[in-house]
This record gives structure tokens, sequence and C-alpha cells, in this order.
């Protein structure tokens, strides 16, 4: 996470060197989601940077917290970025590849009692068994839906983040590189 802390910091100084800045002091609008972005991108870099050096725990509601902490920071940089883009008119950058990361989130902690929006529909819950300092498996509550196969699915942190950091740099670079 210190790769997104540095890239946050050079998108920053391009936004302010450049003359987007002027630009859009005449829209307030975007100028605010634009300035609130760029806090985004650092403040959750470095919430995701802390939970990666917390000391392993046991202790299941920790677990549940620091789990539900994590998913929620790494969303929030997604939509970091997909602000930062729109606010500049450059359009969606992350595409597809952390989609998966957004729809898990949703499904296990954002809206689990009833998910009706996108691919993943119905109720899932994070086995708590499962759930460790390095990850957690999910499952759907349906059962026709469980015997039909793939589940339970198992997330593993490690990957997720290096998944999430890969996919976040290089959306700033792109963010950079788009302003010209």
């Amino acid at each position: 996470m210190i790769e997104i802390i540095e890239a946050a910091e050079r998108f920053r100084n391009k936004v302010n060197d450049h003359d987007y800045g002027a630009r859009l002091a005449n829209e307030p609008a975007k100028w605010s989601q634009l300035c609130a972005a760029m806090d985004s991108l650092t403040d959750t870099a470095m919430g995701i940077l802390a939970f990666s050096m917390l000391p392993p725990t046991e202790n299941k509601g920790e677990l549940y917290l620091r789990t539900y902490g994590l998913l929620q920071c790494m969303t929030a940089q997604q939509s970091a970025i997909l602000c930062a883009a729109k606010a500049l008119g450059l359009g969606h950058l992350l595409v597809d590849r952390l989609e998966a990361i957004r729809e898990m989130r949703d499904a296990t902690i954002g809206h689990a009692p009833s998910k009706t929006r996108g691919t993943l529909r119905g109720s899932f819950g994070i086995v708590q068994s499962s759930l460790t300092a390095y990850g957690f498996k999910w499952y759907p509550f349906d059962f026709e839906r469980y015997k039909a196969g793939g589940w339970p699915r198992t997330e593993v942190f490690p990957d997720l983040l290096k998944e999430q950091e890969e996919a976040v740099y290089d959306a700033i670079e792109e963010l950079i590189a788009g302003m010209g």
C-alpha cells in the first residue's frame, strides 16, 4: 500500500500543478468530489496498510470488525478512483478487475440479508468458524444454489490485497496519464 500512497501523492501533485484546479474552480461540486477522492485514496491506503500490520487474533468479534473494516476500505478506495475519474471526465478506470471484490463485499457484509443488485443475488454469509486473520469462507443461504457447486468460496486477504493494490495503482497511473 506504500506504492498506492506514493502514487496518490503524485496524482495530487499533478492536480495541483495542472490547470485542473483552475478549470474545476468553476465547478465546485466536481472540485469537491476530486479533493474528497484524493483524500480517500490516501486514507484508505493507510487503513489497509494498518490492517496488514495487525498481529493475528482469534477473537471472533475483533476478526469480524477487521474483516468488515478491510472490505469497506477496499470498496471505498475503488469508489475514490471512480469518483476522481468522473470529476476529471476520464471515464471508468477499474473495469472488471475489482468487480469480484465489490460483489463479494456487498454479498457478505454490505447488504447480506438480501442482495438484489449485481450478478450475485440472494442472501449470503461468512462461515464464522472459517474466519481468521488471513481470510474466510462464505456461502449462499439458498441450499439449492449451494448444492449446485462452487460453494463455499474462500477469500484470502493477502491475495485480495495484492489484486486490489495492483489494480488501484494502475488506475491512479491512468488518472495521471489521462490528465496530459
